[in-house]
């Protein structure tokens, strides 16, 4: 038992139905602020706080033969964000004039209105599991008598290579502050298609959520073969291919 303010408030904290609240006070005809009601009790399980998501929220109350589908088409927005910002909704299912917490929606303006930061938006917070596939050919480094500065400055591919590596790195870090962790395998494709396709024999990437890269065209060819089975995502960062 709690104490209130009015009902609402506490329909609206605990994602109950008026119905719900009604029949487990059913010797309260009037709230009076300061009297204590019964409620559910929130669930147990080990959800992610709704304040600690990282999303603006709205109350939506639910309409007669509403479904959880047409509600994550309306709000964008998947099942288990829903469940995590209702829990009630593991206990009671889904009802009509259920008041639920949502993510805003996102409207899409149109040129000089004000951009909308899909970071606010982000759902999915589960660990991300990437592969990095970049021309670096770092064998190159390991003849004797090299001049590493010269490779440096002459190697444009390379240096290409060192940027987008940098860039992800730091993207990597930046999820990290919003707490969503990466796994990420970086490989050497050695701009050498054979190369490649012996690597990819040797390594599995069924697991990976995405893959990055490559950057040379004939290397990409080598990827896309090897990884169609697995339908596994494929980001182009800087190469024009059909």
């Amino acid at each position: 038992m709690i104490q209130i303010v009015n009902d609402t408030d506490i329909i609206c904290m605990y994602g109950m139905t008026q119905k719900t609240f009604d029949s487990l006070n059913k010797d309260i005809y009037e709230v009076q602020s300061g009297q204590l009601v019964k409620v559910i009790p929130k669930s147990t399980k080990t959800f992610k706080k709704a304040n600690e998501l990282n999303f603006d929220l709205e109350f939506y109350q639910v309409p007669p033969r509403q479904t959880m589908y047409s509600i994550t088409k309306e709000f964008k927005v998947n099942e288990e964000i829903v469940y995590k910002l209702n829990p009630i909704l593991e206990r009671e299912g889904l009802k009509a004039g259920m008041i639920l917490k949502l993510p805003k929606k996102v409207t899409f303006s149109s040129a000089g209105d004000k951009i909308v930061n899909l970071e606010n938006y982000a759902q999915n917070y589960n660990e991300k599991k990437l592969a990095l596939f970049l021309p670096f050919s770092l064998d190159q480094f390991e003849k004797d008598s090299i001049d590493v500065n010269r490779i440096l400055l002459r190697d444009r591919a390379l240096n290409i290579s060192l940027d987008l590596f940098e860039g992800v790195n730091w993207a990597i870090q930046h999820a990290k502050q919003k707490g969503i962790y990466t796994d990420l395998n970086v490989y050497d494709t050695k701009r050498n298609p054979r190369a490649l396709d012996s690597l990819l024999r040797r390594v599995d990437l069924s697991d990976r959520d995405a893959i990055i890269g490559p950057l040379i065209p004939d290397n990409i060819s080598v990827l896309s073969k090897q990884v169609e089975r697995n339908q596994v995502p494929v980001f182009l960062p800087i190469t024009n291919y059909d």
